[in-house]
C-alpha cells in the first residue's frame, strides 16, 4: 500500500480497518483450506483462491447442464482411499462418453447433454 499519511485521519483509519479485515479473511481462508491435511481429496483453484482440502474419500459433484437440480445432469467424481489408483465417475442422468485427449488425459461428458 502506498503512503497514506497525508490522507485525512478518517481515511487512514478506514484503510487500516480494511487492511485488518483483509488479513483476518486471508487467515480464515488459509485455516479453512487446510482443515483436512491428510485427505486424498483437494479442490484446486489454479491460483485464484487457495486450494481447499475436503474430508477423506469425499465425492465432488459437477453440474454438467443448465440445471442446478441435484441428481440431474450431474457428474460425481470420487476417489476411495481403499482403492488406490482408481477414480470413480458416476453420471446421474445418461451414459458417460469418455474420449482420450492424450496419453495421460481424457474428457468425460454425459451423452444426453
Amino acid at each position: 500500500m502506498g503512503d497514506v499519511s497525508k490522507l485525512p485521519k478518517w481515511a487512514q483509519d478506514h484503510i487500516r480497518h480494511l487492511e485488518m479485515t483483509i488479513q483476518r479473511h486471508e487467515e480464515r481462508i488459509n485455516e479453512l483450506s487446510s482443515i483436512f491435511p491428510d485427505t486424498n481429496v483437494k479442490v484446486t483453484q489454479h491460483h485464484i483462491y487457495p486450494d481447499v482440502t475436503l474430508p477423506p474419500d469425499s465425492s465432488v459433484d459437477f453440474y454438467m447442464g443448465e440445471s442446478r437440480e441435484r441428481y440431474r445432469d450431474m457428474l460425481t467424481v470420487k476417489h476411495d482411499s481403499n482403492c488406490p489408483g482408481w477414480l470413480d465417475l458416476h453420471g446421474s442422468n445418461g451414459r458417460l462418453i469418455v474420449a482420450a485427449s492424450s496419453s495421460n488425459s481424457f474428457r468425460v461428458r454425459i451423452a444426453d447433454l
